[in-house]
């Protein structure tokens, strides 16, 4: 090798370290505090997606006990609505049975009440006619007697208050 090849090896040695230095220099001064700025942002955003992260397993075994808790609370509201359908039905049954008892009732009521109005019709033309028929009876009887007059007035007013 010769003195000027050296010296050429020499100068590419120092241009490659000045230009290794002033990268280096260059590097950290510009470029290593914006890559150190964007790793802590990276670092800060995966911090968040996991703590995000982790709320959301939260909230979903929250709302995954709040459903298996609605879902409970959700079955015995049917069997609370079951129940209460079969007591709505009995009631409505006795009500039914209460009401047939009470036309049942009613029936027999009027059934009474038409048998006493047509007896009580029934006396009010019968008496009539069986005094009438009593008086010519018993005016033919006492017809020689002298006090026939006053038992027959006796007689009929006591047929008369019996009667009313």
């Amino acid at each position: 090798m010769s003195a000027t090849e050296i010296i050429a090896f020499l100068f590419k040695l120092i241009n490659f370290g000045a230009l290794a230095g002033l990268f280096i220099y260059l590097f950290q001064r510009k470029v290593k505090d914006r890559i150190k700025t964007k790793i802590k942002e990276k670092e800060v955003f995966w911090q968040n997606l996991q703590t995000n992260k982790q709320a959301l397993i939260d909230q979903q075994h929250k709302l995954r006990i709040e459903i298996a808790c609605q879902k409970d609370y959700g079955n015995a509201l049917l069997q609370k609505i079951v129940l209460w359908h079969k007591a709505s039905s009995l009631q409505e049954q006795a009500f039914i049975e209460e009401a047939k008892i009470n036309a049942q009732k009613v029936y027999e009521r009027t059934r009474t009440f038409h048998e006493k109005k047509e007896e009580r019709e029934l006396l009010q033309q019968i008496v009539p006619l069986a005094i009438d028929e009593a008086r010519k009876t018993l005016e033919d009887r006492f017809a020689q007697e002298k006090n026939a007059e006053k038992y027959m007035a006796n007689i009929f007013r006591y047929l008369k208050k019996s009667s009313s």
